[in-house]
């Protein structure tokens, strides 16, 4: 459903959350499709971010991958993978 890339960042003053989403155009034809993904993986970050103590050094990049992100049925296996993801980078 998606490819997940992290890097430590060195110089960071900050304490905010460094996290970027992209959906490509070529995986998504539609504009209202990809802000649906996009609003949904967002939406399973909160979660995380409220759930899993994240370290905020760390720049992360999701890339969502398939339309089939879009069906209804599998937005549990998304929120779970990028559970187990986001807990083994910690």
């Amino acid at each position: 459903y998606f490819v997940m890339f992290y890097k430590k960042i060195l110089k960071k003053n900050s304490n905010n959350l460094n996290v970027s989403v992209v959906t490509k155009k070529k995986n998504f034809k539609n504009a209202v499709q990809r802000n649906f993904c996009r609003r949904r993986f967002k939406g399973i970050l909160t979660e995380i971010t409220k759930k899993v103590s994240l370290n905020f050094n760390y720049s992360y990049l999701i890339l969502a991958k398939k339309e089939s992100a879009l069906k209804k049925n599998c937005f549990d296996d998304i929120k779970k993978t990028m559970f187990a993801e986001f807990n083994k980078i910690r």
